[in-house]
């Protein structure tokens, strides 16, 4: 058995638990931290579920860092059951002008690092979220990633990209409106969230390019407050299956994040032919490479120099470049088969040491 501990359940968390079990038994414990006066009562909730599966648990797998992943890292270290933290953005950064990362609370901060110390293994989506240099936007810390907050960090570990479906995420050949430029923001009405993912600079090239369509999906609740230019059209979150509708209608996908560990609606809007411009962030320039563009700094005017070149490029050779590079590089067969031989590998080295 493998006990599953996540702080959320998103659909790219439930595409890793479906990779799980296909060949293991999970016990999912959902470490909601939403409402953070239930910290204390869900460690111990999460204690419990360890207690009463202890015999069956082999090993130990958490989905992001944090709270969620203290308790196991700690028993997995005290008993010699193996412990893997797979890595994804939030515990490998921190952003003071927009206090985003785990590294910006002190008492977080502590529990996310203890976790990355005693755990076996850590599986960053990728492998910039251990270390990198940082200079899209200027910041306090000029490096980012695990490996920099937490100095000396000897747990080992293995880069594991996401993959997806290009099977499902697929471009259907349809005219798309010229200069139609497509971001989702799950929560953008929260001010964090609207700077974290660049929503300031999208408002800034709406009045710059009046002739241009801009559509942001992904509020969630309430209205959304901020003076909106006529040619921005916001959209609430939406079902799977309109989104892709939604993608293939649009030329361009912006994600023009602050930070992002590896933004999985970049490369499904690019599965669908969208042509990508992205910040020089975390996992994003290797996303796109070549196939589309790369704000190197947080800048309306470079911004705007290259939504100019975009408007001007070979627009169907760039989609079509697009899609393949995630076929060649992303696919969700790739990643199940890393996670599941790398899950394989502390589950029999786990086994191998009771015997010994």
């Amino acid at each position: 058995m493998l006990f599953y501990s996540t702080p959320i359940l998103t659909s790219f968390v439930r595409k890793d638990i479906a990779i799980l079990e296909k060949e293991h038994t999970l016990q999912v414990f959902h470490f909601d931290t939403s409402k953070k006066w239930k910290t204390p009562l869900l460690f111990l909730q999460q204690l419990w579920q360890i207690v009463r599966n202890w015999r069956k648990i082999e090993v130990f797998v958490c989905k992001f860092v944090g709270y969620s992943a203290f308790l196991p890292a700690l028993l997995g270290k005290i008993s010699g059951k193996p412990c893997l933290l797979v890595t994804a953005g939030t515990e490998s950064a921190y952003l003071p002008s927009i206090q985003y990362g785990d590294f910006r609370k002190p008492i977080l901060g502590k529990f996310t690092e203890w976790s990355l110390r005693l755990a076996t293994h850590i599986a960053p989506v990728h492998y910039s979220l251990m270390r990198c240099n940082y200079t899209y936007n200027k910041e306090k810390f000029p490096q980012q990633g695990v490996q920099f907050f937490c100095k000396n960090l000897k747990t080992p570990f293995t880069y594991i990209p996401y993959g997806f479906d290009a099977q499902k995420f697929r471009d259907f050949g349809k005219k798309r409106q010229p200069n139609s430029f497509l971001t989702i923001a799950a929560g953008f009405e929260q001010e964090v969230v609207f700077l974290r993912k660049g929503l300031d600079l999208i408002w800034k090239m709406a009045a710059r390019f009046p002739d241009f369509q801009f559509t942001v999906v992904g509020y969630k609740a309430g209205l959304f407050h901020k003076e909106t230019p006529k040619n921005i059209t916001i959209i609430a979150a939406i079902p799977q299956e309109k989104l892709i509708e939604l993608l293939n209608e649009h030329e361009f996908y912006a994600q023009i994040s602050m930070f992002e560990g590896f933004p999985n609606a970049l490369c499904e809007a690019m599965l669908c032919g969208c042509i990508p411009i992205g910040s020089s962030v975390a996992a994003i320039p290797d996303i796109i490479s070549d196939t589309g563009f790369i704000l190197a700094e947080k800048n309306a005017d470079k911004l705007a120099d290259l939504l100019k070149e975009a408007a001007q490029a070979e627009k169907t050779l760039l989609s079509q470049k697009a899609r393949q590079r995630i076929v060649d590089n992303f696919l969700t067969e790739r990643r199940e088969k890393a996670l599941l031989g790398l899950v394989a590998q502390l589950k029999l080295e786990f086994h191998a040491d009771l015997r010994r």
